[in-house]
């Protein structure tokens, strides 16, 4: 069983030398869950329906992004082939012109509270902050890294349809104890990262 010891030399043998996040503005509760859900959609988090609706129902939108970025937004076609293209621009331009550089902070702040609340599972979770560890972010912890690449020997929700019943089933049931320490290894580390980044 993996033990939040093994998975810090795990990660500490990952990480080299780890930075910490971008420092950003100081924002309010509302304007920074607002950013928040700007970053989710564009890592492609939401389809673009939901969040056309989400954009209409934010009265506070406007003033935290700009007039020019909300009539982008308000003005695209969300049911077009390559509206998350288009919203992905927007969002990128949002960004640069009044939070330049903390999307990745953003994102990881969502993804993290998310998975925390049970909105978005272990597979998914560990996902996304290895992509942005990728990505040349490494003050994302090392262990959703490790995590990661462990969770790649177990069946995903989203692959439960390729596998046989019996089997499926089977190879969860042995799984069981090493998911269980991940995931709480993983509860652990979420924690820590959104303690960090609220002062950083």
């Amino acid at each position: 069983m993996l033990g939040v010891g093994f998975l810090g030399i795990m990660a500490a043998q990952l990480s080299g030398s780890v930075r910490k996040p971008r420092p950003s503005m100081t924002l309010e509760k509302g304007s920074a869950q607002i950013w928040q859900r700007l970053a989710a959609m564009r890592y492609d988090l939401e389809q673009p329906r939901a969040f056309e609706q989400w954009v209409y129902a934010t009265p506070a939108l406007e003033q935290v992004i700009g007039a020019e970025q909300h009539l982008a937004l308000i003005s695209l076609d969300y049911g077009a082939k390559h509206a998350g293209h288009e919203i992905a621009k927007v969002i990128d331009s949002a960004y640069a012109a009044q939070r330049p550089g903390a999307l990745p902070r953003d994102l990881a702040t969502w993804v993290a509270e998310s998975f925390l609340s049970g909105r978005l599972d272990l597979f998914t979770a560990s996902r996304l902050l290895t992509r942005l560890w990728n990505d040349g972010e490494t003050w994302i912890p090392t262990e959703f890294v490790y995590i990661d690449s462990e969770l790649d020997e177990i069946p995903s929700p989203a692959q439960y349809h390729h596998w046989d019943a019996s089997a499926l089933q089977a190879k969860l049931a042995e799984e069981v104890p090493r998911v269980e320490e991940m995931q709480r290894v993983a509860v652990l580390v979420a924690r820590e990262l959104l303690a960090t980044l609220s002062v950083s």
